[in-house]
């Protein structure tokens, strides 16, 4: 539903199906199923998550990903700076 007069809002800097992901977890609050894609593709869905998760100022997030398994079964730490 859009209001009368309203225009689209363009988001550059994240491509399309990393914020349908990150509004997946902003609504549930985890991850959505992603297997699905390869390996190597899960992957990097994982770090462009991160990276728009930083931008938008998403933290939840980064806890969830942190325990998230990537590759081979094997758990992944991920350490962000802090501004």
């Amino acid at each position: 539903m859009r209001e009368a007069g309203a225009e689209p809002i363009s988001i550059e800097d994240v491509q399309p199906a990393v914020f349908r992901e990150l509004l997946h977890f902003i609504y549930t609050d985890s991850l959505p199923p992603l297997d699905h894609l390869k390996a190597d593709d899960r992957t990097d869905l994982i770090r462009h998550l991160l990276v728009a998760a930083d931008r938008k100022t998403v933290p939840n997030i980064i806890t969830v990903i942190e325990e998230y398994k990537l590759v081979n079964g094997k758990t992944v730490t991920i350490e962000i700076a802090e501004p």
